[in-house]
């Protein structure tokens, strides 16, 4: 008999041909608590299309910070539970378990955990096509292995920038043709294009300061976000410059013993006026509209959530030089930039931007809400990532007609 694509129509049993069978289509995550890739994920939970997509979400840790937005969203959701940790022979099995039992045409995983399990058990257990997605350009020495050995089991990677493409083919060793780039988007409703001159106003409600520059800082607490590099440069600021300068930090506490020994170095320095802990807050997008510039400090990242929050703001960035920025900045000036972990340099543009006029600091903020206009809406989000799961499900239909017997 004569293979055909999963997702043909079908004729009902009164010969009506019946509206093709939507693609039921698995995203996999560890967790949704807060931070960039989950607030991705969400962005795809949210605005999938329905008509064409039965969407489910596997997780295998209980945070959700995002359950405000997806109430009321058309999502299954999925829990194996599992202890923290490296390996746990339990919960593979309870894993592998429920891939029998579950089946899916497609499942999408982000992070390193989720990744390594589709790849090892979606196809064998579940007979679903798959799709992982790498987010930075750094993993960690003993992941290499894991990626080299499990990379077999997925059929296209995604990734977040151009950089970690090249991070994928360079030294993971994926055939180029394996690999495809989908930038992040922003929700530009939520990050609203707040007018520069009216930032000041905003402040009282947060608590901050009316007057002086306020840079915020907007990721989530830990190593590689590079922290103390705040702390180096503020002690670079001349004085009449520093006065100025109010650094807002919020985001999530991910590496406690990190955190506690960047609070006491802040403390200790006595700079503590001038570098703050916001904490984990849920209005950032009011926080944003009233800062001046939102920083990037990282060492090494894939793709910077704050940074397109900032331009969807109509706020520019001071930041490093980190995967893709210099790619960006080529061609649209909507930063100021400096090189990975150059604590002088990195003081030198804090003073540059203090000394720039309100206006120019305005205009390079509204370009960078048309850069996200054009490059980073959802819609483009969501378009480019359909675009490889069409590709993908197309390669699994266009084999089953070539080989019926299959």
């Amino acid at each position: 008999m004569q293979g055909s694509p999963r997702n043909a129509n079908r004729t009902s049993a009164a010969g009506v041909l019946a509206p093709p069978r939507r693609t039921r289509l698995l995203l996999f995550i560890s967790s949704l608590q807060s931070g960039g890739t989950e607030q991705q994920m969400v962005y795809l939970l949210k605005h999938l299309d329905r008509n064409r997509f039965e969407v489910h979400l596997l997780t295998y840790y209980p945070e959700n910070f995002f359950a405000d937005q997806l109430e009321g969203c058309d999502v299954t959701y999925h829990y194996v539970p599992r202890a923290r940790g490296r390996l746990h022979s339990g919960f593979n099995r309870r894993i592998a378990a429920f891939f029998r039992r579950e089946r899916f045409d497609l499942v999408h995983s982000m992070l390193d955990g989720p990744n390594f399990y589709a790849r090892l058990f979606a196809r064998r257990y579940s007979g679903s096509k798959v799709i992982t997605s790498l987010r930075n350009i750094r993993l960690a020495r003993w992941k290499y292995p894991l990626e080299w050995f499990t990379r077999g089991g997925t059929d296209l990677v995604i990734a977040n920038s151009y950089a970690v493409q090249d991070v994928l083919i360079h030294k993971l060793g994926y055939p180029e043709n394996r690999t495809r780039v989908v930038y992040n988007g922003v929700d530009l409703s939520r990050f609203s294009a707040t007018p520069y001159a009216q930032r000041a106003s905003l402040r009282e409600p947060l608590g901050w300061r009316r007057e002086g520059i306020h840079l915020s800082y907007p990721v989530r607490i830990c190593a590689h976000k590079n922290h103390f590099m705040l702390l180096r440069a503020l002690k670079l600021l001349p004085a009449n410059v520093l006065k100025q300068v109010f650094i807002h930090v919020m985001g999530r506490v991910h590496q406690p013993s990190y955190a506690q020994r960047f609070f006491a170095a802040v403390k200790g320095s006595g700079l503590s006026p001038h570098l703050i802990y916001d904490g984990e807050v849920r209005d950032v997008p009011q926080r944003i509209a009233a800062s001046d510039a939102c920083l990037l400090v990282s060492k090494y990242d894939g793709f910077s959530n704050g940074l397109l929050e900032s331009w969807a703001s109509a706020r520019p960035s001071i930041t490093c030089e980190v995967a893709d920025v210099p790619r960006i900045l080529k061609d649209w000036r909507i930063a100021l930039s400096f090189p990975i972990d150059d604590d002088a340099a990195f003081a030198a543009r804090i003073a540059e931007f203090v000394n720039m006029p309100p206006e120019a600091r305005a205009q390079m903020g509204a370009e960078g809400r048309r850069y996200v206009e054009e490059v980073h809406t959802i819609e483009a989000l969501v378009r480019n990532t359909v675009a490889v799961y069409d590709e993908v499900l197309s390669s699994s239909s266009a084999a089953a007609q070539s080989n019926p017997n299959r």
